[in-house]
């Protein structure tokens, strides 16, 4: 089921969702504006909430006007679970169960979101999908982190469309820091960069 999170969007920006022809105008700070298929769908006030850290900010549901991080697509427009009248989970576990392969392409599109990236992933080649420069701000370890995560994700779709087996449990296990780490350097390193990987290794027999 398709939502959108708050904490995806920066006040300021246009965004769009190309498989389900939407776009999305955050230009005021109260307000995102939702487009489907050219249509206004939605507008959706934003609130905040002051912290000690600057502020939360939260969508404020169109149907309940209540205030929730997250909302879910419907034809109506967004709402809030409590207004979905469907049992989400029970939707999500369906989802999961029968497309595991676009549960992995929406992880590593939110993933390229967060690293600012351009492109679209396209399976077929994550690697020009990537950026070369972190986004501003983002400290070099989470944009390494990602990057890896990103990797690993699009090594485990392929594995899955040549028949292996992965739940999302096992997935979301090899995703925390540490395995993803180690997966990358000693597998998908070699993997998806051959030429730098060879050329390190000579390095290290010429030491």
């Amino acid at each position: 089921m398709n939502y959108i999170e708050i904490a995806e969007f920066e006040q300021g920006y246009n965004y769009t969702n190309e498989e389900f022809n939407l776009f999305y105008c955050y230009k005021s700070k109260d307000e995102m504006i939702i487009y489907k298929d050219n249509i206004l769908l939605n507008k959706i006030g934003i609130a905040r909430q002051k912290t000690g850290f600057g502020h939360k900010r939260f969508f404020i549901c169109p149907s309940c006007k209540e205030r929730h991080t997250r909302l879910y697509h419907t034809n109506k427009g967004f709402v809030c679970r409590n207004c979905l009248n469907v049992n989400i989970y029970k939707v999500r576990k369906n989802m999961y169960d029968e497309d595991i392969q676009l549960i992995i392409r929406f992880k590593i599109t939110k993933l390229l979101k967060k690293i600012k990236a351009t492109e679209r992933y396209a399976p077929i080649d994550v690697v020009s999908c990537i950026p070369r420069q972190k986004p501003k701000y983002m400290r070099h370890e989470t944009y390494s982190v990602t990057v890896m995560r990103i990797y690993f994700l699009d090594w485990i779709y392929w594995k899955i469309q040549g028949g292996e087996k992965y739940t999302i449990r096992e997935i979301n296990q090899m995703l925390q820091e540490d395995n993803t780490k180690f997966i990358y350097s000693n597998m998908l390193f070699k993997l998806y960069h051959p030429t730098a990987a060879a050329l390190l290794k000579e390095l290290e027999w010429e030491m």
